[in-house]
């Protein structure tokens, strides 16, 4: 069986490693690239507004990753995460996993 992967570059090498490890023919063919918000004015708006919206679904880790290493000391903390009302969604384990890691409680 032959396999192409499509994950972002730094990740594919990953992918394609274990799939032949398990005995697949694997190749990666990159087809998106994972990057900073070109306007982090917007983020920034986000953190600011975050009581203001009901939800903020993420689909991947590296979407909480930057979304929380955008949060500026004027964000606030822990205590106005707790604070705004907002749900959190993962998309899955490991997005539900990074959620936890910045202290989003799963029941958000």
């Amino acid at each position: 069986m032959r396999v192409i992967v499509t994950r972002p570059e730094r990740e594919a090498g990953t992918w394609v490693q274990t799939l032949v490890e398990r005995g697949l023919g694997a190749i990666a063919l990159p087809l998106i690239d994972i990057r900073p918000v070109a306007n982090p004015a917007a983020l920034q708006a986000a953190w600011g507004g975050l009581g203001d919206y009901a939800a903020l679904m993420f689909v991947s880790g590296v979407a909480v990753e930057h979304f929380f290493s955008s949060r500026t000391s004027s964000a606030g903390g822990s205590d106005a995460l707790g604070a705004a009302r907002t749900r959190f969604w993962g998309t899955g384990p490991g997005t539900a996993a990074a959620l936890l890691r910045h202290g989003v409680a799963k029941d958000r």
